[in-house]
């Protein structure tokens, strides 16, 4: 059997079965979400080594984003990732229905106001 005769066979098999032969399109907010989890998080969310937080990164253009991932500092940590990958994770962290999470740091101190102390009222002057 030659090679093109086995490509077709084993595609007309997966269609057959009802496999897609490619991946289906994932929402790249998603997938970017995903990334960022598992290679981001740690040090964008908990200031290791002075890496800027989350909400800073979603207030940076999503362009700066892409740039600082593929030629800049993160181009290390982001060379095995597909144009597709840090495209997803730059979607991710500027899209608008992504909320960096509270930190108990960042969160307004909820005080309760000390109750006036009760004073008599003045007696009138005579």
């Amino acid at each position: 059997m030659s090679l093109k005769t086995l490509i077709i066979a084993v595609g007309g098999a997966a269609l057959a079965l009802g496999v897609a032969t490619s991946a289906p399109a994932q929402d790249p907010a998603a997938e970017g979400g995903a990334l960022f989890e598992a290679r981001c998080k740690f040090c964008h969310e908990s200031g290791a080594g002075g890496a800027p937080e989350r909400a800073h990164l979603a207030s940076l253009p999503k362009t700066k984003i892409v740039e600082t991932l593929t030629s800049g500092v993160m181009s290390d940590m982001a060379a095995d990732l597909t144009e597709a990958q840090i495209d997803a994770v730059a979607t991710f962290l500027t899209s608008p229905t992504t909320t960096a999470p509270a930190h108990e740091h960042e969160m307004p101190a909820t005080e309760t106001p000390a109750p006036a102390p009760a004073t008599p009222p003045a007696e009138p002057a005579v």
